[in-house]
């Protein structure tokens, strides 16, 4: 059953799947909260999630049951204990997903590395053939000389 003085008022900022947890409006101290045993019952709450946000009830192993997270043991557990556990598991479950991320970043880097030094190899290529088509391009224009030199001296002459 629920019992009044197991319940505190208690926002926890903690993300993942258990979240912030949200007692009974009823505020009383933690210190003269008991601890929490089959049959208590917990507003649970979850920012930006709502197919989760209802009251849960301790079953007969002491533990809340959540869909996705499975069953969350708290028998024994003051309010304010659970708060801090489900703030726990939030920042464990946010710091395995920036690890993930973290992960999937660097090989993405390393792909990008990868094909940075493909990219430069063939613009070095690039930059050398343009050189060497200029190159060739002049020294055509400098082999030919004047192409009007030889037709101007040939009718002065005849």
């Amino acid at each position: 059953m629920f019992n009044p003085r197991k319940t505190a008022s208690k926002f926890s900022p903690g993300l993942g799947i258990l979240g912030t947890i949200l007692m009974s409006s009823t505020t009383i101290s933690s210190a003269s909260a008991l601890p929490l045993s089959p049959g208590d019952r917990l507003s649970v709450s979850i920012p930006n999630e709502k197919y989760f946000a209802r009251t849960y009830e301790v079953n007969q192993n002491g533990e809340l049951e959540i869909p996705l997270l499975g069953e969350v043991t708290v028998a024994g557990l003051e309010p304010i204990e659970v708060d801090l556990k489900a703030e726990q598991e939030g920042l464990l479950g946010q710091m395995a997903t920036l690890k993930a991320q973290i992960s999937r970043l660097e090989n993405e880097l390393t792909i990008l590395a990868q094909k940075e030094v493909v990219l430069d190899t063939l613009d070095r290529d690039l930059q050398i053939a343009q050189a060497v088509f200029a190159s060739t391009l002049t020294k055509i224009d400098l082999s030919k000389g004047d192409p009007f030199a030889d037709t101007v001296g040939e009718s002065n002459i005849g």
